[in-house]
């Protein structure tokens, strides 16, 4: 085995092993949430594979209504199963985001679609996303002030977070306005990468190109204001439908926490998830959300239950959703090889 590969070999050893390291102490609440499950009867774990499978259809709508307004135009049911194959894997491989996005990329690019185009398409679908659920971080902030329980240290936290928020959509619209300075900088700041020992993977007009199409892909967004409404309110329903889980977990098993307090500790918790130290930020947050809720008021068992339940659901579930459908994504035979 290569150099390299030793190396990459370690650091994923290293990232499974602080993954297990974070859920290790919690592997107990596990058998406690499956008690739980089996008293509240099927109904709850109905309810919340029920929202998860509308949660994910909701993102695919995102995805698919981005996708046409870029002049992507393909079927909305391979949209749906390359997204929830996507999260599968984005979910158990390093990367998280990028690695669902690159798995997107393959299956659509596979079925005859441009790569270049979609790649900027899903780029923006989840840009849109990620500011939906970033501007529900100042809003869970104030609500959670306004409550006086005992999130107030969290939620002056939150909003210095939220402060970083507000400077990223401050510079993101500046670098739409002006996407051949922004392409020039990329290409400035990678061209050093050329010499490197990433210069296999790193190349700077095709990383400036990506970044290009993706500016030029949200500019159209911007300039269909229809179409950007659409896309935001499915991004917004995608999230509220995980937050319908999370709460649904909270009042059957948890106890506590106000309802403005649970909603900053799942914004918070997703803005954890985004952050790629772990796939999927197994370990890192169960270990965050069930601090905050603790540090909120919530005993521990029961913040323990609500956050391995919805991890359940949210992640788990997913998963063996996404690798169910995974071998109904191989490119058609009697077309031509995708360009």
């Amino acid at each position: 085995m290569t150099r390299r590969g030793l190396l990459g070999l370690a650091l994923s050893g290293a990232l499974l092993a602080f993954a297990v390291y974070g859920l290790g102490s919690q592997l107990s609440g596990i058998e406690g949430v499956l008690v739980r499950l089996a008293a509240s009867g099927w109904w709850l774990a109905a309810a919340a594979t029920t929202l998860q499978a509308l949660r994910f259809a909701a993102y695919g709508e995102l995805s698919h209504s981005v996708l046409a307004a870029g002049g992507e135009h393909v079927s909305r049911g391979l949209v749906m199963r390359s997204t929830i194959a996507g999260a599968a894997l984005g979910k158990t491989l390093p990367g998280s985001t990028t690695a669902a996005l690159a798995v997107m990329v393959r299956v659509l690019k596979a079925n005859g679609c441009d790569a270049a185009r979609v790649t900027a398409g899903l780029a923006a679908s989840g840009a849109l996303s990620s500011v939906t659920l970033a501007a529900l971080l100042p809003v869970a902030a104030l609500l959670t002030l306004l409550a006086g329980d005992g999130g107030r240290s969290l939620a002056s936290g939150a909003g210095v977070a939220a402060g970083v928020v507000l400077g990223t959509v401050v510079a993101t619209a500046f670098a739409i306005g002006r996407p051949e300075s922004v392409c020039l900088v990329v290409e400035r700041v990678t061209t050093p990468f050329e010499r490197g020992p990433l210069r296999r993977w790193v190349h700077p007009k095709r990383a400036s190109a990506v970044v290009r199409r993706g500016l030029v892909c949200v500019l159209s967004l911007l300039r269909t204001p229809r179409v950007l409404v659409r896309s935001a309110g499915w991004a917004v329903l995608s999230w509220l439908l995980d937050l319908a889980v999370f709460l649904l977990f909270a009042a059957t098993m948890g106890r506590g926490a106000s309802l403005a307090t649970l909603l900053l500790v799942y914004v918070a918790g997703q803005l954890v998830a985004a952050v790629p130290i772990t796939p999927g930020g197994v370990g890192v947050v169960e270990t965050a959300m069930i601090a905050a809720m603790v540090a909120t008021g919530s005993p521990a068992d029961a913040a323990a239950a609500t956050v391995l339940g919805w991890r359940l659901f949210s992640h788990l579930l997913p998963i063996a959703a996404g690798f169910a459908v995974l071998p109904s994504l191989r490119a058609p035979r009697s077309e031509p090889v995708p360009r």
